[in-house]
């Protein structure tokens, strides 16, 4: 396994123990995040205060954990091939969606991270009238 991968599954073993100052020391201080605006926590954020914007924002929607499943690389590029699996937070609704995604490293750090989601599968999970009890 390459430095780049081990860099991304070191970053994924962060967010499952949601280690949010191992998952901020991983990341270059100008990094990139973006995910559909579709989405109500989408957009390009930039900085380390940007991806943290961008997961506090995910945070607040949803309660979500993510396994990577694969990943393939090229150069300093790292796919990585995941479900999300959660529950949105304002109508408990449950979902387990198919995701991509993909790094950039450099120097050992993430500067750019794209996520792609199902993004149909998610906004019916987020559009759902609330489960009740």
């Amino acid at each position: 396994m390459s430095d780049q991968t081990q860099v991304v599954r070191d970053l994924y073993a962060a967010f499952e123990r949601r280690d949010v100052g191992a998952v901020l020391r991983a990341f270059d201080s100008d990094i990139e995040v973006f995910q559909t605006e579709v989405l109500p926590w989408g957009g390009t954020y930039r900085g380390t205060m940007g991806a943290a914007s961008f997961f506090q924002k995910l945070a607040a929607a949803v309660d979500t954990t993510v396994t990577a499943e694969d990943f393939f690389e090229a150069g300093n590029t790292v796919v990585a091939i995941t479900r999300t699996r959660g529950r949105v937070r304002s109508n408990d609704v449950r979902f387990d969606v198919r995701s991509v995604h993909v790094w950039t490293i450099r120097d050992g750090k993430a500067v750019a991270i794209r996520f792609f989601l199902d993004t149909p599968a998610m906004l019916a999970a987020l559009e759902q009238a609330p489960t009740g009890d």
